[in-house]
């Protein structure tokens, strides 16, 4: 049995035009964890300065697959990697309500802003 499920599937649908990735069936994916680490908290994202994503009892080397709500329904949120010295690259955004899962390069130092106003995220971040 995997330690970590995934079930991914996008459906689009619009102007007669219909589209599935990645087929017509769900998939999921499976991931075995080293570790057994997890930190799960709902945090208060700045709107004037980048809020660090916390990693809890994970050490930054550690850190695996991240899953991102954001339970705003009027502000969206950056998600981005600290550079340091004041430089965050944003890689992805969250729309009010939407989710985001994806693996987080071990080391990395991630951190979130949200564009208007503060507001909450739920993060859920798994050891590797």
């Amino acid at each position: 049995m995997p330690d970590i499920s995934i079930l991914l599937q996008v459906e689009h649908s619009k102007n007669g035009t219909y589209g599935v990735f990645p087929d017509r069936a769900v998939t999921k994916l499976d991931i075995t964890q080293a570790g057994d680490k997890r930190t799960e908290t709902v945090l208060e994202v700045s709107n004037t300065a980048w809020t660090a994503l916390p990693l809890g009892d994970i050490a930054a080397s550690n850190q695996g697959v991240v899953a991102l709500k954001n339970l705003d329904s009027t502000n969206y949120v950056e998600v981005g990697y600290d550079a340091g010295g004041g430089t965050v690259y944003t890689f992805a955004r969250l729309n009010p309500l939407e989710v985001c899962i994806f693996r987080a390069e071990p080391g990395a130092s991630l951190a979130l802003r949200s564009n208007n106003a503060p507001c909450k995220v739920w993060a859920f971040v798994l050891e590797a």
